[in-house]
């Protein structure tokens, strides 16, 4: 369970990657995921599972969004990585 103000950084974070890559889901890691998310104090890691390798230009794009977020709430530590999405047993 989060808060209302980290449930709105997701919010905002999923809405930012939507038009800029072809997002299969977000996924939690670390202390949220764990379920020892402490509002404010804790970090945020997420992932962005897309639906191929992106190119230099989204992970510049990625970079940014990350940027942004930085920005609006400087106290908070965050961690935004884009993993390709593969089916089990392929490549």
């Amino acid at each position: 369970m989060t808060d209302q103000n980290t449930g709105q950084l997701i919010e905002s974070f999923v809405g930012a990657l939507r038009p800029l890559v072809p997002l299969v889901s977000v996924r939690a890691h670390g202390a949220l995921a764990g379920g020892d998310h402490r509002p404010g104090r804790s970090d945020l890691d997420l992932i962005a599972v897309v639906d191929r390798p992106c190119t230099e230009a989204e992970r510049q794009q990625l970079g940014e969004v990350h940027r942004n977020l930085a920005r609006a709430i400087p106290s908070r530590r965050s961690c935004i990585a884009a993993v390709p999405w593969s089916p089990a047993g392929q490549n």
